[in-house]
């Protein structure tokens, strides 16, 4: 909650984008207003833990917290 007081904002930001480069830019992009985004890893075309840490890195420079949102036994069919 420091992070959201200090940015006085709320807002968290859903990223599915397929490439690690692209939520880099997004992050630097956003990050300055935004208090978290929110990851789907399994759209990442490009996903190794070196290419992951680019993100990682991108993220802690903006103070923005990041979550990753998986799909463990997910609706099968609706």
């Amino acid at each position: 909650m420091e992070t959201a007081a200090e940015k006085e904002t709320l807002v968290v930001l859903a990223a599915d984008l397929g490439s690690t480069d692209e939520l880099v830019s997004l992050i630097h992009q956003v990050g300055p207003h935004i208090a978290a985004l929110k990851t789907h890893v399994d759209m990442v075309e490009d996903f190794s833990q070196e290419s992951w840490q680019k993100v990682v890195d991108a993220a802690h420079s903006h103070d923005l917290m990041l979550f990753e949102d998986r799909k463990f036994a997910d609706i099968g069919r609706v």
